[in-house]
């Protein structure tokens, strides 16, 4: 390291208000804990700043809540109830088909003669088609 004329040399050199002996001299002290304080002031501040902002943002989650559960419920009894209507419409066509081929069992029974296959479906769709229509009457 060069040596200057009229500079400080030793520890003082690095930082010439310190004081030889490393520490602080006592007016580097008042000012330097008046910083300290300040900054804590300002960490307060910002911590208290903070604590608001996630109590704030707690309440709307919590507000939240109840109104996300009341959609669920809600898209949860409609698909339910589309399930239900799906599940009703084809025990009625069970019954209406089952209904059918019993009538057409019991007229070729009656008129003593076998249908053939298609004979008997022109047979269950006309009697489909009647149950149908009395069912919209």
């Amino acid at each position: 390291m060069e040596e200057r004329a009229g500079e400080p040399q030793g520890p003082r050199a690095e930082n010439p208000r310190r004081h030889p002996a490393g520490r602080r001299s006592p007016r580097q002290g008042r000012s330097g804990s008046e910083g300290a304080a300040a900054k804590l002031a300002g960490a307060d501040e910002q911590i208290r700043l903070l604590l608001v902002k996630a109590a704030s943002d707690a309440e709307k989650i919590a507000a939240g809540i109840p109104r996300q559960a009341q959609t669920d419920a809600e898209a949860e009894r409609e698909k339910t109830r589309k399930e239900i209507d799906s599940a009703r419409r084809t025990a009625v066509r069970q019954v209406y088909e089952q209904t059918a081929e019993l009538a057409t069992s019991i007229a070729s029974k009656i008129i003593a003669r076998n249908l053939n296959a298609k004979d008997q479906q022109d047979l269950v769709n006309q009697t489909l088609g009647q149950v149908e229509a009395l069912k919209n009457n």
